[in-house]
């Protein structure tokens, strides 16, 4: 027994022996932690679950959570740069940058090569707008680790924000390189490309994001305008309503599809695409606006467009186009001064751009100021001498000023530069209907026609040549023509209604005179056929009524007092017709018939000398004048009426004698 009891007892103290001689050696037993050592690693583990468990509450969105969790972390471990960018992500999700970005200043001076840190302050600057600040943070990211495609992708977008075109290309360029798959920075490419005008290079960029990206609408729309600015609109037209399939809610693609409509002349299709694209921006982003604006106003809706442009420059006061197209809207509305300082500020904006100066002239052709429309017209020409448009607009500005020659002069020009542009054949047509030619009239409108099938305006001045011709029929026919292309243009009811008159056919006349007003209300010349058809049809009160309202839209032209006038006399209401035809008169002196006019009502009213006076003066500016002769018949002769007024003078003068005489007898006999 003591045997086994010793030998037990050896076995502990040699096991102890050679414990206590491996201790402290190299490759023996570990040493226990020291106290302070053990505390600082049980603070490291709980900074590293306080900071595990803020990225799992980020990843499930609660932002909230995440932040206490991240502040926990920086409190237990202040020097974890980690902690920061976590601290950061929660603040920026809370939508508290300015905080986020101080965090991410902390998190690069505790760790400057960090790529986290560089990118997340190159994105909070972006959204703060300190984008001088943000490309250097996202060049750091760039410098710390260059071979990420996507990298080089934001460089170029802060670029291009910037206005710092060529230099945004090259980081696409360098994407490109790195990734030649990537469809965001080929698409990229194409955008700088458009602005810069190299289209065709453009093009080539959007074909390549197009192949790599077949569902992409974004791309479809950038292929667009690129196609749009090509002049290829039918193609561009195509492809922006590819995006509309692919992207419905996407506002760009029905605003792209909306522009390339407007181009093509659909209003109406246009204006539906800008009411969709306007309605999921939530109406309020400016361009799409002012594509809006300018199509209410082709549509001759002039009230609703100032609506629209004036909202769009409020939101963009720099935007020259908006503001030229608000002065458009204002010319036709009669706000003359308003356009014209509207005009002068966007030509003086755009000082090299030749379509400022068409859209002003053309602003001034409508207020009835021909000759500084011509001036305008020709600063474009000299900005731009291979332009069509110009010349054609010069065309339209000749005839306006009675120039017909030179007008028919512009419009051959312009179809020599561009023989498929159809407003220059529209044009030579419109000039050689005024010049009687109404056979090559027709054959110019004709070719308009086939090269622009959907333009209202030339089915009308073929009905106009066809009426001329004596081919009635046909004439109408092309009338309905262009009603159906544009059933809400005012115009096309306004021609057709005075085709209607001269035919006598006042009722058709009539109704195509309150469709003109339905749609225009503050067409003057509607309401001026609608007095024609209302006195056509004996109803001189209503034409008179008529003829008010014109003249309250236009109280600067003579015709609709003087006509006002005319149809007041014809039911007797004598002095309220010479108070219009006084007004007409004061308006427009050298006007014949207005004298004549006034020689009538005059002669009704039995003051007979003003009216050989007025009538004299309708002889002396027109003696050809018939009228005159009519209504000087209906007047005594002058001696007959001088002779009148003496034997009046003098039965009146003997009345008063006897009136003194009589009161004297009565007086004697009172006093007896």
């Amino acid at each position: 027994g003591r045997g086994k009891g010793g030998a037990a007892g050896h076995g502990r103290e040699a096991r102890k022996r050679r414990a206590s001689g491996r201790i402290g050696k190299p490759g023996g037993s570990r040493q226990r932690p020291a106290p302070a050592d053990e505390k600082e690693a049980r603070r490291r583990r709980g900074a590293a679950g306080a900071k595990r468990r803020g990225a799992a509450l980020l990843g499930a969105g609660r932002p909230d959570e995440a932040l206490a969790s991240f502040n926990r972390a920086i409190k237990t471990d202040p020097g974890d740069a980690g902690s920061h960018e976590g601290r950061a992500m929660a603040l920026y999700q809370l939508e508290r940058s300015e905080e986020a970005l101080a965090s991410l200043d902390e998190a690069v001076r505790l760790n400057p090569d960090s790529l986290v840190a560089h990118e997340g302050r190159g994105r909070i600057l972006h959204g703060l707008g300190r984008l001088e600040e943000a490309l250097a943070a996202c060049d750091e990211a760039v410098r710390l680790d260059p071979g990420v495609a996507s990298r080089h992708e934001k460089r170029a977008r802060m670029l291009f924000e910037m206005d710092r075109d060529e230099e945004a290309l090259a980081s696409l360029d360098r994407a490109v390189r790195l990734d030649p798959r990537d469809a965001v920075a080929h698409q990229g490419r194409g955008r700088i490309l458009h602005g810069l005008g190299r289209l065709d290079e453009a093009l080539a960029a959007c074909d390549r994001a197009a192949r790599l990206s077949q569902g992409n609408a974004d791309v479809r729309t950038t292929r667009g305008d690129v196609l749009f600015d090509l002049g290829r609109r039918e193609e561009a037209l195509a492809e922006y309503g590819d995006a509309v399939r692919l992207g419905p809610e996407d506002a760009e693609a029905h605003a792209g599809r909306g522009k390339a409509l407007l181009n093509l002349g659909r209003h109406e299709e246009a204006l539906a695409s800008l009411n969709e694209a306007a309605w999921l921006s939530g109406g309020s982003d400016p361009s799409i606006l002012v594509l809006r604006g300018t199509v209410l106003v082709a549509l001759g809706l002039p009230d609703k467009a100032a609506r629209d442009l004036e909202a769009a420059g409020a939101a963009d006061p720099d935007d020259a186009e908006g503001r030229m197209w608000l002065g458009v809207a204002y010319a036709r509305l009669g706000r003359i001064e308003e356009a014209s300082a509207l005009m002068d500020g966007a030509v003086e904006a755009l000082p090299l751009d030749p379509t400022a100066r068409l859209v002003r002239g053309q602003a001034l052709l409508d207020a009835g100021r021909a000759a500084e429309a011509l001036a305008s017209f020709d600063e474009a020409i000299r900005l731009d001498g291979s332009s069509a448009e110009a010349r054609m607009c010069r065309g339209r500005a000749l005839a306006a000023s009675g120039d017909d020659g030179g007008a028919l002069a512009a419009y051959e020009e312009a179809a020599r530069l561009d023989p498929q542009w159809p407003g220059a054949h529209k044009g030579r047509g419109a000039v050689l209907i005024r010049a009687g030619r109404h056979r090559r009239a027709l054959a110019a409108l004709a070719r308009a026609a086939r090269l622009d099938p959907g333009d209202y305006e030339t089915r009308a001045g073929m009905a106009r040549a066809l009426f001329m011709l004596g081919r009635h029929r046909e004439a109408f026919r092309a009338y309905d023509e262009a009603a159906s292309i544009e059933p809400r243009r005012a115009a096309i009811y306004l021609w057709r209604g005075e085709a209607h008159c001269l035919f006598g056919r006042h009722r058709e006349a009539l109704d195509d005179a309150d469709m003109a007003i339905y749609l225009e209300r503050g067409m003057w010349q509607a309401h001026m056929l609608r007095g024609e058809a209302l006195r056509g049809a004996g109803r001189a009160d209503g034409a008179a009524e008529a003829y008010a309202e014109a003249s309250r839209h236009r109280p600067d032209m003579a015709a609709p007092h003087y006509l006002r006038g005319m149809a007041l006399g014809s039911i007797g209401m004598l002095g309220e017709a010479l108070a219009a035809l006084d007004e007409a008169a004061r308006i427009d002196a050298g006007s014949s018939a207005v004298a004549c006019g006034r020689g009538e009502a005059l002669a009704g009213l039995g003051r007979h000398g003003e009216a050989h006076a007025a009538l004299d003066e309708a002889a002396r500016l027109d003696p050809r004048n018939r009228n005159v002769g009519r209504v000087r018949r209906l007047l005594p002769e002058r001696g007959a009426e001088d002779a009148g007024a003496a034997a009046g003078g003098a039965e009146e003068e003997g009345a008063k004698k006897e009136a003194v005489a009589g009161e004297r007898r009565g007086r004697r006999r009172g006093r007896a």
